[in-house]
């Protein structure tokens, strides 16, 4: 089932779009006479057509994972229910709740006596109907799990596997992972439905304001769905990660999140030139040894604690022994690169199944510092596009770690920024009681002064 992006509907031929044929043919006596039927209103008809067809598209996909994959699986008993919910998810909520959209859409687009304010009516059931998209949420964190339950029972059970096959031949030999991945998709349909709209309608439309912010609504809610199905997806990396791992708890941390994993030849002054697995997250360097079909961890380096030193990269394959200018020394971890014959190591790590690497480059380099104990590490790679990754994203993790410090110091600064001012202000407060503890004096004697006058002036009348 082909879907057509807004774009190339609207390019669509005229007499092939039977509602903006009808909806321009019955426009005119709706309108007021000062009011323009122009290609920008054809077009944005173009559009919600398009917006009704592909609504009308998905709604049977839908139907097609509900009715054809799900209820089968389950009324064969080959999943149960709780089976059914940790691969389908609440598809069925979101199948219910586009049935009644696509009805309303339905409805307003194809009533011609609409055609003055169908903008402001397909705006409004997309802005009442924020609150439900946010329904993806819990359907895309539980897609990739999905996705690894139907792998895993596809693998353990043939009649399983046969059932599903038989169901997508059926089905245009469309998988059922096909159809799982609909409701992605389609969501980041909606704020460029709405983009394709505004781009055809002018500023001064009345609608324009509130398509606009519908539009980001619906924005608003496809990054968080994609932000949410981002943490899920790192969460179950590092998931992945632990059985395979010891000697280092990766869920200790709810923040971490897991970049990739490469093979280098370490040069610290504990190791001269082991071959070693290394992790990156977002907040450690795990370096570990392959043994027994397990990573065990050697060493565990914190990146808020680290200097990236020098980089090297030498292309000249005729030379193999690098040396690092940088430095005079050529003990261990000095920062030069010790020359290297092109040799397999007896002591070597593997992506996955611990096999050895033979002619490991020494051409390209990194050097992670550890000032606090004036330590370095040689990093020796495989492939400059290793060396540019790592290097980038740690330089990348420094700078996520100086913005998270500068907040904080900018944070502190301004709580002693506050308590400064308040000193100030209890300082002069002080200085003002002192002032009017002064002037209440004087007024006193002043008081006392004038009863003196007053009583001598009493004296000289008498007399």
């Amino acid at each position: 089932m082909s879907v057509h992006s807004p774009r190339q509907q609207i390019n669509r031929s005229r007499s092939n779009n039977l509602l903006v044929n009808s909806l321009l043919v019955n426009c005119s006596p709706v309108f007021s006479d000062n009011v323009k039927v122009d290609e920008d209103f054809e077009a944005r008809l173009n559009v919600l057509d398009e917006l009704l067809n592909t609504e009308k598209t998905y709604l049977e996909d839908l139907e097609i994972l509900v009715n054809k994959f799900k209820a089968p699986l389950i009324e064969n008993k080959l999943v149960t229910e709780g089976q059914a919910v940790k691969i389908f998810s609440n598809v069925g909520v979101i199948l219910n709740f586009h049935q009644e959209l696509y009805e309303e859409l339905r409805k307003k687009i194809s009533d011609p006596t609409l055609a003055n304010e169908i903008e402001s009516c397909v705006t409004k059931i997309f802005s009442d109907s924020v609150e439900m998209f946010k329904s993806y949420v819990s359907y895309s964190i539980n897609y990739v799990k999905a996705l690894r339950i139907i792998k895993e029972m596809c693998q353990k059970d043939n009649t399983i596997k046969e059932f599903l096959e038989n169901i997508s031949n059926e089905q245009n030999n469309l998988r059922m992972i096909d159809f799982l991945i609909k409701p992605i998709q389609r969501l980041c349909k909606y704020p460029l439905i709405f983009r394709e709209l505004l781009k055809h309608t002018p500023n001064d439309h009345q609608e324009y304001q509130f398509m606009t912010e519908t539009m980001n609504q619906l924005q608003e809610v496809t990054n968080h769905v994609n932000e949410c199905n981002l943490k899920a997806e790192s969460q179950q990396k590092l998931q992945d990660l632990q059985p395979r791992i010891t000697g280092f708890i990766i869920n200790d941390n709810r923040e971490r999140k897991f970049f990739f994993e490469d093979i280098f030849v370490i040069v610290t002054d504990k190791e001269k030139g082991k071959n070693r697995t290394a992790f990156l997250f977002n907040d450690v360097i795990l370096i570990t040894r392959y043994k027994n079909k397990k990573w065990h961890t050697v060493n565990i380096i914190n990146i808020d604690s680290i200097l990236l030193g020098n980089t090297v990269v030498n292309r000249d394959t005729n030379n193999n022994n690098v040396e690092n200018s940088s430095s005079s020394s050529s003990s261990p971890g000095s920062g030069i690169i010790p020359r290297r014959k092109k040799t397999r190591s007896k002591n070597c790590d593997s992506n996955s199944n611990g096999s050895g690497i033979s002619n490991f480059s020494t051409k390209f380099s990194f050097e992670v510092i550890i000032p606090k104990t004036t330590t370095k590490i040689l990093f020796f790679c495989t492939s400059e596009e290793i060396q540019s990754k790592w290097t980038s994203k740690i330089e990348e993790c420094l700078n996520d770690t100086k913005n998270v410090v500068e907040m904080s110091l900018s944070i502190e600064e301004q709580l002693n920024r506050e308590k400064e001012a308040r000193k100030k202000l209890q300082l002069h407060n002080e200085e003002l009681q002192e002032k009017i503890v002064l002037l209440q004096k004087k007024l006193d004697q002043e008081i006392k002064a004038r009863k003196l006058l007053e009583e001598k002036i009493k004296k000289k009348k008498i007399i």
